[in-house]
């Protein structure tokens, strides 16, 4: 049992390593390291921007607000 499991650890390192490996070389090509870390990334960005125009949407709100009265 303890063996079978150090087996299976051992693949999933080796398979981790690849992959480790793998982001490396798309970096060094400027690339993203993996598609996921992209999609992660524009993510992020999205939801910056986003956060930043309803930021701004509000404040032009509440100032127009300011006018009216």
């Amino acid at each position: 049992m303890n063996q079978a499991n150090a087996m299976k650890l051992q693949q999933v390192l080796k398979e981790k390593e690849s992959e480790l490996e793998q982001c490396y070389i798309r970096m060094e090509k400027g690339e993203p390291p993996s598609e996921d870390i992209e999609r992660s990334w524009l993510k992020l960005l999205r939801d910056e921007e986003r956060r930043m125009l309803e930021q701004e949407e509000k404040r032009l709100v509440s100032g127009q607000c300011l006018l009216i009265m």
